[in-house]
This record gives C-alpha cells, sequence and structure tokens, in this order.
C-alpha cells in the first residue's frame, strides 16, 4: 500500500508589516506555534535593549513602539518561546521602560479569551490620545499532497 506524501510550505506572507517607523502600542493575541511569528520581533527588541550593533542596512524599531504580547499555551512546558518572551520581560522591568513590553501569559484550565475579555483589552490600552495599531498578519499555509 502506498503511502501519502506531503509537502508543507509556509508560512508565507508579508510577516507583521511593521517598519522603521512603526510606533504606538500594538497587541498580539498568539496561541502554541502562533508565538513564533513573534519571535524575531521579541529577540531584535531585546538585541536593541542591549544596544546591539546593528548594521545600516537593518531598520530598527522605532523608540515609540510598544507591544503588549498575550501567548497562550497548553502547559509551561510545552510553552514555545517562553524563556524569550519573559527574559525581554524582565529586560524591560530591569531598565525601568514596561511600556515597551508586557507579557500576559494564559495556560489550558485557566479562564478562556473570549470576546469580552478581547474587547476588556482593547479598552484598557487605549485612549483618547493614543490610538491602537493593528498589526495584520498575513499567513499563507499551502500544503500540497503528493502520489
Amino acid at each position: 500500500m502506498a503511502k501519502d506524501t506531503y509537502e508543507i510550505t509556509g508560512p508565507m506572507g508579508k510577516g507583521l508589516g511593521l517598519t522603521k517607523d512603526s510606533r504606538g502600542k500594538h497587541l498580539a493575541f498568539a496561541a502554541g506555534t502562533g508565538v513564533l511569528l513573534f519571535v524575531d520581533l521579541v529577540a531584535k527588541m531585546i538585541l536593541q535593549h542591549l544596544k546591539a550593533p546593528f548594521t545600516e542596512s537593518e531598520e530598527l524599531i522605532h523608540d515609540d513602539f510598544q507591544l503588549v504580547f498575550y501567548a497562550s499555551f497548553s502547559n509551561k512546558a510545552d510553552s514555545i518561546a517562553l524563556p524569550l518572551l519573559q527574559g525581554l520581560q524582565n529586560l524591560v522591568k530591569k531598565r525601568r521602560c514596561e511600556d515597551k513590553f508586557q507579557l500576559v501569559t494564559r495556560y489550558s484550565g485557566e479562564p478562556r479569551w473570549d470576546k469580552d475579555f478581547l474587547e476588556q483589552q482593547l479598552k484598557k490600552h487605549s485612549s483618547k490620545k493614543e490610538e491602537l495599531k493593528e498589526m495584520p498578519v498575513d499567513i499563507n499555509m499551502e500544503v500540497i499532497k503528493e502520489n
């Protein structure tokens, strides 16, 4: 009996759509492997806070950029990139710039992030002075079945 073979390509897309001019407060919600989409951004934020050297061709994150990251996992042991996320959280706390990055985690068994929770968080992080910025993620996952 022949086995089906699959090739998975992706994710592909425009990424987070951030530029060197992206500023303001950005809220991101991710669960499980969805956290991987933000690992490069978090790593870059860490390097920038540590004043690591960047090449001229690399775009820096704007000083007025803020990220509130909501990450949901099944359990702590299976939490993808959690040490990296917590590392940035500890770094901004140590440098007294907690407004640059906030991490909110949720594990299975805890209250779900339903529509009411999301609306509450959006209200909490917006004001008349400050408009929330949308961080659209355009991901296309292609699954190709080969015979």
